[in-house]
């Protein structure tokens, strides 16, 4: 299995300015982005990051994603979906910015609500972006309705809801 490397990527926009891209959600420009690739393991790992406001007097807009490392990505893919916070800074103050991914490991056995088959022990919630990695022994079979934020199933990979379940993905 390959190590997937990434960072994070973050745009900031001032009040009343759209971010970039047509559509939105395509774009690849970014403000800013974290020094280096990090490790993120078999089993997933958390990305922080501290941006800071375009002026500090007035309202920040941001936005913020998951850059794979070209070199390492197994399937290729290059970006992770945006993430929009719920809130935007005011004032003088910075956030912190934090992402965590559920990654499936398969590593038990097909069902999702298995927490032993994820890297973080816990099944994903409607708050959680789940990825599903190839080269997995096992893919994941969704047994209960279930919700969650994200879900990106890589080239490769695969993903089963059983008859009559839905898996319900809320977004941001």
């Amino acid at each position: 299995m390959g190590k997937q490397k990434g960072k994070l990527v973050w745009e900031t926009k001032r009040e009343g300015i759209p971010f970039s891209g047509t559509p939105i959600t395509n774009s690849t420009a970014s403000t800013a982005q974290a020094a280096s690739y990090s490790d993120l393991g078999l089993t997933g790992t958390e990305l922080k990051q501290q941006p800071s406001k375009l002026f500090p007097t007035k309202s920040t807009y941001l936005r913020a994603r998951v850059k794979y490392n070209p070199a390492t990505a197994v399937t290729g893919q290059v970006y992770g979906p945006w993430r929009y916070p719920e809130y935007f800074l005011r004032g003088t103050r910075n956030f912190n910015l934090s992402f965590i991914t559920y990654v499936w490991t398969g590593l038990v056995n097909t069902a999702w609500e298995n927490p032993g088959n994820w890297s973080s022990l816990v099944v994903p919630n409607s708050s959680s972006d789940v990825l599903i990695p190839p080269l997995r022994p096992r893919y994941p079979v969704i047994n209960a309705s279930t919700s969650i934020k994200s879900l990106t199933v890589s080239q490769g990979a695969s993903t089963t809801a059983a008859a009559g379940i839905a898996l319900n993905i809320v977004g941001n």
